[in-house]
């Protein structure tokens, strides 16, 4: 429809360097393929500053995604080339350990920057320095206490962000990380996630260290009760939402979750587009005019997403999500029938003409649709199905429901829909009685939900 596709990307992320000074044990990179380091050009960086105007308004220009910036060593001239806008948040994130002088941070402080987010995952030294492989804490203190004082004198200073990997070594601390960085180090906002799983990764380390759900929900429950902003992200592991029958890595990625609008561009001038169906790669090298190549590029993308969003509603209706396999009522028995009632809803019952084609009788088909979850277990179900007069029936369980976790206030029920469509030729016409099997977590038991009564004419 005109008017409805974007025109402005939503993130532009670039790298100004192509390495780290530090080795994480939890961090995305895999720094066994990474050799050596590229540190961005001032002609490359200022190109990327020409494409701020095709970011929308509130969007995000990011001077690093997955490396440290603070260790190109002509990081502040990059700094002060950066021009005022109030349309884009313009941030970097730092580890803030390499030592830092007072210069610097009066630099930073007279910047162009929104923001800095700054990593910071305990307070205790052997802690830190356990999940920041190679830092020092007295050296991180020291660099947090000194740009806290100068920014504290600025009248227009970036605003101080703050994130915390979590793992079980610094669970115990989120209450006070939360309150110390917002009571004495300026905190506007502190974000808190959980480890993403990637190939690679000390195995043994993460097994040792990573947090559970139950881990998550109680974190949930902490900053619930604390009167900071803050900003929960726990990471999923891409397997866990990725299509695996899809053959197409790329097919997976944009069908599966739909993204913004995205440009990356890497230390050595090398740009690519965010989840597209084609692997396209571009230079900023070798363009002379990078607004109107881009600006272009844009509105072919922004076509692309919009097609991806249409596939992956409709992959969401025929795609072979996790279900509950019954084929009759005799299976139940070897479950536990629980007394208990669960969260559930049935948000459709409607009968539907399905045209076919070289199908002249045009069948009927019963569309049922809702979202239920595992109260017991605080979490989402295994599977459900649908009982018509005792007759089951498969129901394809893990769609999105954003709004159902929004309304249960937990992250952890967001894939919590089901739906499926049955022939009217199964049960035919007349009256007919609806309830739902709803298998728990574990497996182990069911909860039955109450009958509906609905007329097929």
């Amino acid at each position: 429809m005109p008017g409805t596709i974007p025109n402005k990307y939503n993130v532009i992320s670039v790298d100004i360097t192509g390495n780290c000074n530090l080795r994480c044990p939890f961090c995305v990179n895999d720094f066994s393929n990474i050799h050596g380091n590229i540190f961005m050009s001032q002609e490359i960086f200022e190109k990327s500053l020409t494409l701020l105007p095709l970011i929308r308004k509130g969007g995000v220009f990011r001077i690093s995604c997955i490396f440290e910036p603070s260790i190109h060593p002509r990081f502040i001239e990059l700094i002060r080339s950066i021009p005022a806008t109030s349309d884009v948040n313009i941030y970097y994130t730092t580890n803030l350990a390499r030592p830092m002088s007072d210069e610097f941070f009066h630099e930073l402080s007279n910047s162009n920057i929104t923001f800095i987010n700054i990593s910071l995952d305990s307070f205790i030294p052997e802690v830190f320095e356990t999940l920041r492989r190679g830092a020092r804490h007295k050296n991180f203190i020291d660099n947090l206490e000194r740009m806290v004082a100068i920014f504290s004198k600025h009248p227009n200073p970036p605003g101080l962000r703050y994130i915390t990997v979590l793992s079980k070594a610094n669970l115990s601390e989120v209450s006070s990380l939360i309150k110390t960085t917002k009571e004495k180090y300026l905190a506007e906002q502190h974000e808190f996630r959980s480890f993403w799983l990637r190939q690679g990764q000390d195995e043994e380390w993460v097994k040792e260290n990573d947090i559970s759900w139950s881990d998550l929900l109680e974190v949930e429950k902490v900053l619930k009760n604390q009167p900071y902003k803050y900003f929960f992200r726990p990471f999923e592991n891409p397997e866990d939402f990725l299509e695996k029958s899809t053959d197409n890595q790329y097919e997976q990625i944009v069908y599966s979750q739909p993204s913004p609008l995205e440009l990356s561009i890497f230390s050595d001038g090398k740009v690519i587009l965010e989840r597209t169906p084609v692997d396209v790669e571009f230079s900023l090298k070798e363009l002379n005019q990078p607004h109107p190549f881009f600006e272009n590029i844009l509105r072919l993308h922004a076509l692309d997403i919009e097609r991806a969003k249409e596939l992956s509603r409709i992959r969401q209706e025929t795609s072979n999500y996790k279900y509950l396999q019954l084929d009759n009522e005799t299976q139940l028995s070897k479950l536990e029938k629980r007394s208990e009632e669960t969260r559930y809803w049935i948000d459709s019952l409607n009968i539907n003409e399905t045209k076919q084609t070289g199908d002249r009788n045009n069948p009927k088909t019963i569309n049922i649709g809702g979202w239920a979850v595992d109260s017991i277990a605080e979490n989402l179900a295994f599977g459900v199905n649908v009982v018509i007069d005792n007759k089951i029936f498969n129901a394809f369980y893990g769609l999105a429901r954003d709004d159902v976790a929004i309304a249960l206030k937990s992250y952890i029920y967001r894939n919590s829909g089901f739906s499926t469509n049955i022939p009217v030729s199964e049960i035919g016409p007349g009256t007919h009685h609806l309830s739902l099997v709803i298998l728990t977590l574990n497996k182990k038991s069911y909860y039955v939900t109450k009958k509906i009564q609905f007329e097929v004419q």
